[in-house]
């Protein structure tokens, strides 16, 4: 470990004893289970890229976990945390709506959603979501939450249509588009969890439609009734510093899928020769 980085580190610790009396009894956090984010392994230990990064954030805070992972809706989650039932959700996105009863961290790691369809599916042309509504195309993708404004704007329309197949669990939804008949013409998912749950035969059989990726930032949320203004900041702190050491990226890149972080590469790549002409 270099000199800086470590003296870093020791920074960290010196001041989560500051941080400790802050800190409600134990963070309540409400994990939605699917590999790789958050799963139970084989030796019935609670993992994944959440976990750690939020075991990295919080313990170094000098705070506690309770991990709770109670299957249930988005809705139902957020109304957990409106009410202080649960004090932390991780992955999501910055609503106003949400501002009312919770309190947002800065970015600490990046969402990615993919859309994928059978390579031998035939489909439209098309580069935008309301394109592909309007061309008719049969859409399996999350019933509720956010997955970007265009999905927003377009999923009561969509639905209302009949072409389009909701659902709650990803690691569901990743066995959708493999039924015969598949559910959909193509799949709009956590593109972590798909590549994760799908097989090495079934990955050579689909083709993410378009290259298209949303890569979008993602929070951890807490709840106003039971996590003060002034944990979250200094939780920010930590965020900042293992940012900057890179710590929080190489959790990241260690669980994501090789051949998702091939593609997600691949169009970083071409947005910077873009950005240069």
């Amino acid at each position: 470990m270099s000199m800086r980085r470590a003296l870093a580190v020791l920074l960290l610790v010196v001041a989560s004893g500051a941080m400790a009396n802050v800190c409600p009894n134990k963070i309540r956090v409400q994990l939605d289970l699917a590999a790789p984010t958050s799963y139970i392994d084989a030796k019935g230990t609670i993992t994944g890229m959440d976990v750690e990064m939020l075991q990295l954030i919080l313990r170094e805070a000098g705070c506690e976990i309770e991990w709770t992972f109670e299957s249930m809706s988005i809705e139902r989650a957020l109304r957990q945390v409106q009410e202080g039932y649960v004090d932390v959700i991780t992955r999501m996105s910055i609503r106003p709506e949400r501002t009312r009863y919770a309190h947002f961290s800065e970015v600490y790691r990046q969402e990615v959603l993919g859309l994928f369809a059978l390579k031998d599916t035939p489909l439209p042309a098309f580069s935008t979501l309301t394109e592909a509504y309007e061309k008719g195309v049969r859409l399996i993708a999350p019933g509720a939450g956010f997955f970007g404004e265009e999905l927003h704007q377009l999923r009561d329309r969509w639905l209302a249509s009949g072409r389009m197949t909701a659902y709650d669990s990803a690691t569901y939804a990743s066995r959708l588009l493999f039924t015969k008949p598949p559910r959909g013409d193509m799949i709009l998912i956590d593109a972590d969890v798909f590549h994760h749950f799908i097989s090495d035969a079934e990955t050579e059989q689909v083709i993410n439609v378009g290259d298209w990726l949303l890569i979008s930032p993602a929070h951890i949320m807490f709840s106003k009734k039971t996590i003060s203004a002034e944990l979250v900041e200094r939780l920010n702190a930590v965020i900042r510093e293992h940012r900057k050491l890179g710590t929080l990226a190489a959790i990241e890149r260690r669980y994501r899928p090789a051949l998702l972080m091939q593609s997600i590469e691949r169009m970083q790549a071409m947005s910077a020769v873009k950005s240069v002409h």
